[in-house]
């Protein structure tokens, strides 16, 4: 055991009886161990911390201070800490400090665990509400202190989440991590989902009537202002359907209208880049035409069928024709209530024969019913479920001819029959040939002694026949159809396809004592034949001119029979004028014809009234 040393200027005797136990048991260990260290610490931390040891604090850095150990088993606790900095600490236990330098320095780094970073914060646009991490920041362009932090400095740094809003732009949120705030600036470019664009619609002429699906805007000139649309940056902005129309015009196509007959308004889906020019003009020029439909039975050898085909009519019911005058509607059935029908005279008067359509409950099996109009207005002649049509009336007025399937009501099968012109009840058949799928278009000599009609076979094209008044002698004169008596009921006119399909007017007489002449030619059709009462000529219906659309329709023609002069024409409406029926004093010509169409009225047919002059 070493020898034992006394500090110097100790006296122990003395020291025994001044100090109490405790201060015995440490002169005791000092005597044993020797003098417990001391040193002065210098504490430097960079940032400039706060300075703890044994946690207590003492001061901030640099510090300078006394550290005692008065024991072996001491150890002093030494901490730094900084705001935004992990804080740091070293534990100085007996052993080191008793062979540690004296001064005693002690050097720290602090690292940060939370940063505000100066970022300039731009949009594109500018003017964007920004938040950051949910805090109200102002607006773009704008330099603002963002704080970053992490849990400690072996972990990541979180993100900043700076939202940016700005009216008709898509909200961008974008999370800027502490190595991008570092730069120092950051720019969000924004996705505008939203425009409004005002433009400036107008028309020649103007006021016409602009529309955003089913609303009405505005009428030409006017301003509207477009809402464009979108979901995200890189999709297509939405597109908006617009119709401009104005009443009595369409649109005045750079290349035409698309269709003879077209009527329709400008039509078209509004883009963006449309709206942007800020200007639409629209150019209208007035209808003159509108297509129609005309509904009819057709008859064949493989049954009748229901047909509709469109025709031009000029919306304009003058005739600026030089050989007629006053143009007058006789019938006002609605829009689509009258068919292609046969239209008779009755002889004496200016009362007229034709057939009106009815429609049985399950619109399957259509039905005609004839019906009068005269000055006192429409009288039914036949009423009931029957096909009852193309009449003709006898040459004394008495009697009605007409076609129907009475005797065949569940096929199609049609005869001719015969009623009273008064109305009195009784009903004569005058055919019901087992060869015969339809007789057709009965007509009363002016002598009354006969009847010519068409008949369509079951095989082959329909043969003219004639026969007695009563049904008897039954005789075939020619191929062909629609026929009409001459005056002296010598002859008659009928229609017959030529070799290239064009129908043409035939004349034959009735009792083969001349061969037939063709009195029209051409590739052109002509049809309806009626002679004027003088006999010296016919009037018939041709498509032979052309209308103010450039198509071919059908107008009233006056031909001499003994080819003297040429055809004459009667009607240049443009319309499809068809079916002449002219009366016994040979004043008026009247027919069917969908002159005076409207938009609105796409099955204007009605019956009308031209005087000859």
């Amino acid at each position: 055991m070493g020898a034992i040393r006394f500090c110097s200027g100790s006296n122990y005797p003395q020291l025994i009886g001044e100090l109490r136990l405790s201060h015995f048991l440490m002169l005791m260990a000092i005597l044993v161990f020797g003098c417990p260290p001391e040193r002065t610490v210098i504490i430097e931390c960079d940032p400039d911390a706060k300075v703890t040891i044994d946690s207590q604090q003492v001061g901030t850095t640099p510090y300078t201070g006394k550290l005692r150990w008065d024991r072996e088993e001491t150890i002093r606790r030494i901490q730094v800490q900084a705001s935004d900095y992990e804080p740091k600490e070293i534990s100085l236990s007996h052993l080191i400090a008793k062979d540690a330098p004296n001064p005693w320095r002690h050097s720290f780094s602090l690292e940060r665990i939370s940063h505000a970073l100066p970022i300039k914060v731009s949009t594109n646009p500018p003017g964007a509400t920004l938040t950051v991490n949910g805090e109200p920041a102002g607006q773009t362009p704008r330099e603002l202190f963002v704080r970053f932090a992490r849990e400690s400095s072996k972990a990541a740094w979180g993100a900043a989440q700076i939202r940016a809003e700005l009216p008709n732009y898509l909200s961008k949120l974008q999370s800027v991590s502490y190595s991008e705030a570092q730069r120092g600036a950051v720019n969000l470019e924004l996705d505008e989902i939203r425009r409004e664009v005002t433009v400036s619609f107008t028309s020649t002429p103007d006021q016409a009537e602009v529309m955003f699906g089913d609303k009405i805007v505005g009428l030409t000139p006017c301003n509207v202002t477009i809402v464009f649309s979108r979901e995200r940056g890189n999709l297509p902005w939405s597109q908006h359907p617009i119709r401009i129309s104005r009443t009595g015009h369409r649109w005045k196509r750079p290349g035409g209208p698309v269709a003879k007959g077209d009527v329709s308004p400008f039509t078209s889906s509004i883009t963006l880049d449309d709206a942007m020019a800020g200007r639409i003009h629209v150019e209208f020029e007035p209808i003159l035409f509108v297509q129609t439909h005309l509904h009819s039975l057709e008859f064949t050898p493989e049954g009748a069928k229901r047909t509709s085909g469109l025709y031009l009519a000029e919306v304009s019911d003058g005739e600026t024709s030089p050989n007629v005058s006053a143009p007058t509607q006789i019938t006002r059935a609605p829009s689509g209530a009258l068919h292609d029908t046969r239209i008779w005279v009755v002889p004496g008067s200016y009362d007229v024969v034709y057939s009106l359509p009815s429609y049985p409950s399950d619109q399957q099996d259509l039905q005609y019913n004839l019906v009068m109009i005269t000055a006192a207005g429409q009288t039914s002649l036949t009423n009931e479920s029957y096909r009852d049509m193309l009449a003709c009336v006898s040459a004394d007025g008495k009697f009605i001819a007409f076609s129907s399937n009475r005797l065949h009501a569940t096929t199609e099968r049609m005869s001719l029959h015969v009623i009273a012109l008064s109305g009195q009840k009784g009903l004569a058949r005058l055919t019901d040939s087992p060869t015969s799928y339809f007789d057709l278009y009965p007509a009363f000599s002016p002598d009354n002694e006969w009847v010519s009609y068409t008949t369509q076979l079951f095989q082959g094209k329909p043969p003219v026949w004639m026969m007695k008044s009563n049904g008897t002698l039954p005789t075939q004169l020619s191929a062909g159809t629609n026929a009409a008596w001459s005056p002296d009921s010598k002859r008659l006119a009928f229609v017959k396809l030529d070799e290239k399909e064009f129908r043409q007017i035939w004349i034959l007489t009735v009792d083969g004592s001349e061969p037939p002449l063709c009195l029209t030619t051409g590739k052109s059709n002509h049809d309806w034949p009626v002679w004027t009462p003088d006999g010296v000529s016919l009037i018939y219906s041709s498509n032979v001119a052309i209308n103010g659309e450039g198509d071919n329709n059908f107008d009233l023609w006056s031909h001499r029979v003994d080819g003297s002069q040429p055809p004459i024409q009667l009607t240049v409406n443009g319309s499809h004028d068809i079916r002449p029926a002219i009366s016994s004093d040979g004043k008026y010509v009247f027919f069917l014809s969908n002159r005076g169409s409207r938009p609105t009225l796409p099955d204007n047919w009605q019956i009308w009234r031209i005087q000859l002059k």
